[in-house]
């Protein structure tokens, strides 16, 4: 299994454990910041799609010029 699937699998498995009330609850950053834990869950999936759309865009440039 590569890093990106392990990665998903542990966000699945960590968000599955949380209540739907608990998406509320506070929980501090990484830079010390306390955002809901709901808003760290979409940040992460929108980071990881937004490194996911580049990585496809390049690769389909690069693979244009050949």
């Amino acid at each position: 299994m590569g890093r990106l699937t392990e990665g998903q699998q542990l966000l699945r498995t960590d968000l599955a454990r949380l209540s739907d009330a608990a998406l509320d609850d506070p929980v501090r950053t990484n830079w010390d910041e306390l955002w809901p834990a709901w808003k760290i869950f979409w940040t992460m999936i929108d980071h990881d799609a937004h490194h996911g759309a580049e990585i496809g865009c390049l690769r389909d440039l690069y693979r244009s010029k050949v």
